[in-house]
């Protein structure tokens, strides 16, 4: 067994390993800030995350509605990389987009939005094609379950993140370390 992986990314690890450890190597050469550095802007604050699903369209204008109010100051929103572009289309503007899948494939979720001014989350295997061509802010975050990554948090005295293989598991793993007011 690979000592690469020890809870998290079980099958995942095995199918990606070589991607998983190519991305890390190259988003750590980026030298991005880890995102701890970001914790105190959601501690105190209420946290919206917003993920893909099927009620997504049905809710963008209350969504709007929320984010428009005085309470806007109040609010930290965290969005997944997968709907970034269409909150972006429809004038809702997250304070974080958050990336995670080592899959160069994914390069779309961000693609026409790279330069947004929108602070960009992601795992340190996250596929390194979609985080290098990112030119705003980016925060590196590392996760519970790889080696290497575990070893950098270690070194740099960083938090671990849970990922379960899920983006939304990763946010909720950052809201539940950040004390924020509610989420």
């Amino acid at each position: 067994r690979d000592r690469s992986v020890s809870r998290g990314l079980g099958d995942v690890y095995k199918r990606q390993k070589n991607d998983l450890i190519r991305n890390f190597d190259n988003n750590i050469s980026l030298n991005d800030d880890n995102i701890d550095d970001i914790r105190k802007n959601v501690i105190g604050k209420n946290v919206i995350l917003i993920a893909a699903g099927p009620s997504l369209e049905n809710e963008l204008v209350s969504l709007k509605d929320v984010l428009e109010s005085n309470e806007r100051q109040n609010i930290c929103v965290i969005c997944v990389g997968k709907i970034s572009r269409k909150l972006l289309e429809n004038k809702i503007k997250p304070d974080y987009i958050a990336v995670t899948d080592a899959k160069d494939s994914t390069r779309w979720q961000i693609s026409g939005i790279e330069d947004c001014g929108i602070p960009l989350l992601y795992l340190s295997t996250a596929a390194s094609n979609v985080v290098s061509s990112y030119t705003g802010k980016r925060y590196i975050a590392y996760q519970n379950g790889f080696e290497k990554a575990e070893k950098m948090a270690e070194i740099k005295k960083n938090t671990l993140f849970d990922t379960g293989g899920s983006v939304a598991t990763f946010v909720l793993s950052l809201i539940h370390i950040s004390e924020p007011t509610r989420h």
